[in-house]
């Protein structure tokens, strides 16, 4: 039953960091009245972020077969 909650848990913070990270696309696609710098920082924060995602997607998946 833990592991349910905490699968859940888990499940809700990756899918506020998908939207986040939709957000931070739109920013990068379209840069209007941004300096690249700032385009560049927003695509190193995007790929920290879809490391978080990816650790989150086995976190999720190895709690999952655990409470098989």
């Amino acid at each position: 039953m833990q592991n349910k909650t905490l699968v859940s848990k888990l499940t809700d913070e990756r899918q506020h960091l998908q939207d986040d990270l939709l957000k931070i696309d739109n920013k990068i696609i379209n840069p209007l009245g941004v300096s690249d710098y700032q385009v560049k920082l927003w695509k190193i924060q995007r790929n920290a972020m879809m490391t978080v995602v990816n650790v989150l997607d086995m976190r999720i998946s190895d709690l999952s077969v655990e409470g098989d």
